[in-house]
């Protein structure tokens, strides 16, 4: 999973100038296996702005694929 969110998210290519970053999460619940990783900027003013989110998960065989995406877009907002 990790290796999947950072190869979508660019991880290990140059990045924009100064204030740039970018982490990483992991995670293992109720048998699901999840990597985010979070590109965020901070301007001259402190601003944080956040400029892109990429999840991967294998949550094993998916009854309602709505809901996953649901979960998964909730838990970047919350994040």
């Amino acid at each position: 999973m990790l290796t999947l969110a950072a190869e979508k998210a660019g991880w290990g290519k140059q990045k924009p100038g100064n204030g740039y970053g970018i982490g990483v999460a992991m995670h293992r619940s109720f048998l699901t296996y999840v990597a985010t990783v979070v590109q965020v900027q901070v301007d001259d003013a402190g601003k944080v702005r956040v400029n892109r989110v990429d999840t991967a998960l294998d949550a094993g065989t998916i009854v309602n694929p709505e809901m996953i995406r649901q979960q998964v877009e909730g838990a970047a907002v919350m994040g």
